[in-house]
């Protein structure tokens, strides 16, 4: 009787459990594809935060539609710059990376604070400012925008610059305390291969009589190099001889900025064949610092090495370094220096640029209480660069303007000289093209005043870049405190 009872037992729940199952066929037309499977238990708290133990209901065992990926955020607009209405408009320019310029003349004296404020009351803040004499310089930021302001008194004019930040850095301000010190000051004045360079040659030595370029490399207090320009491409194991057997850091050789004067190959080779290896070479480049012409601002009836503006962007990229578009009036700080820059091919304005030497980057170091005047190998925009700032040029040094082979016009070399005043000069040339230059025997007027200004300094004032490199402390009392270096034979 017991087996009998559970029998049915048995029976009775196995139909339950099939009547429960039954489901009805669907409607013509309904979908025949089975539902997907899901886990009830996620889908319950995830769908109405029921308890996972509920009975499953149509709501709990559907699974729920995919949500949508939420829209990216939309870059925001570039921030409008508020025209300025305070002087007549003489022109305006595209520049490279998208920046550009305007420049305005017959500005009243308060247009620069007027124009200022403007920008301010526009939401801009102000990131740095600076004054040369009676000169006015602002650089203020608003999300990815710069908007830099260059007011020079002795001609009233103002010129506007708007960097897109996302294409150019900032420039540098760093903060410096001292705690990081590990050597002083040096300015290390390159000597170059000459024998390499092309040119005039002395029948009887073989010496090279045209041998010119550019390399100097500032060492700062924290171990950190300022390279300008660097020479030709035959340069390259010289300069990586010298940072590497002057390096005072022990996490390497690091590179704070390298800067380019202009597109002349005397200025960029070094760094033309030099960056591409500086990664296996062990060595760090955070900017580069340069100032290229666009094609807008370039005269188109002469020829123009472009190298800066075709070349340079993948250098920055593959060097993974920031750059940095100077203005004149900014002060870039690196440790406890100071560059200031003067001029640019945007100080030309509204006249365009015919020869890369008018195009040069002229700045100022600033360190330890003396300065020294970098001119690049500017000649006719010399006389651009006197009137902006007059008597404000004096420096306790100066590179000698396109190596001693001409500046502008005798009498804008001689004035240039003048106002500079300085008590050391910098030839960038070989011995022999340097003793060539200042002979008698050469007429050319345009070199005069540079021969003028050894007169007066005297020869023993006068550094040429060749032999043994130079190395001044930039805490010098005389030329006795320089020591030199000496390239490896091997």
């Amino acid at each position: 009787m017991r087996r009998l009872t559970a029998g049915l037992l048995v029976l009775t729940l196995t139909l339950f459990a099939v009547a429960c199952s039954f489901r009805p066929a669907e409607p013509a037309g309904a979908s025949d594809t089975k539902p997907q499977a899901t886990d009830a238990k996620t889908d319950a708290g995830a769908e109405t935060g029921a308890s996972a133990t509920a009975a499953p209901t149509e709501a709990t065992t559907k699974k729920p539609d995919t949500p949508e990926k939420p829209e990216k955020p939309e870059k925001p607009e570039k921030p409008e710059v508020p025209s300025y209405s305070g002087g007549t408009l003489k022109g305006e320019y595209q520049l490279e990376n998208g920046n550009e310029m305007k420049r305005y003349e017959k500005v009243a004296e308060n247009g620069f604070a007027d124009y200022r404020k403007q920008l301010t009351d526009a939401g801009y803040t102000l990131y740095d400012s600076h004054e040369i004499g009676a000169n006015r310089y602002a650089t203020l930021t608003k999300a990815d925008t710069a908007v830099s302001l260059c007011y020079i008194a002795a001609d009233n004019s103002l010129t506007v610059t708007v960097d897109p930040l996302e294409r150019t850095a900032l420039y540098p301000r760093e903060d410096y305390d001292g705690s990081t010190k590990v050597t002083d000051t040096t300015l290390g004045i390159i000597s170059l291969n000459y024998a390499m360079q092309g040119g005039k040659k002395d029948p009887e030595t073989g010496e090279n009589l045209d041998g010119n370029g550019m390399s100097f490399v500032i060492t700062l207090e924290d171990g950190r190099y300022i390279v300008i320009d660097g020479g030709y491409d035959s340069d390259v194991s010289r300069l990586r001889s010298y940072l590497r057997d002057n390096n005072k850091r022990t996490d390497g050789i690091k590179i704070a900025a390298w800067i380019m004067t202009h597109s002349h190959p005397d200025h960029y080779g070094c760094l033309d064949a030099f960056y591409f290896n500086c990664a296996s070479w062990g060595i760090e480049v955070e900017y580069v610092i340069a100032n290229p012409v666009p094609e807008s601002r370039q005269n188109p009836n002469f020829a123009y090495e472009a190298w800066m503006r075709d070349k340079l962007p993948k250098i920055v990229e593959r060097l993974g370094a920031k750059y940095v578009m100077p203005h004149a009036g900014q002060v870039l700080r690196f440790c406890n220096a100071e560059l200031e820059i003067l001029y640019t091919h945007e100080n030309m304005a509204p006249e365009l640029i015919w020869n890369p030497n008018e195009a040069s980057t002229v700045f100022r170091l600033k360190a330890d209480g003396k300065s020294v005047l970098f001119l690049g190998d500017v000649e006719f925009s010399t006389p651009v660069l006197t009137k902006m700032y007059g008597a404000e040029l004096k420096s306790d040094i100066v590179q000698i303007n396109h190596h001693g082979y001409a500046g502008g016009s005798q009498t804008e070399t001689a004035e240039e000289l003048r106002l500079i005043d300085p008590s050391i000069a910098i030839w960038t040339t070989s011995r022999a093209t340097f003793d060539l230059r200042r002979s008698a025997s050469d007429t050319e007027p345009r070199r005069q005043p540079f021969r003028d200004l050894i007169d007066k300094i005297g020869l023993e004032n006068c550094l040429i870049a060749d032999g043994p490199c130079k190395l001044l402390p930039m805490k010098y009392t005389s030329l006795a405190d320089m020591t030199t270096y000496e390239f490896p034979t091997t």
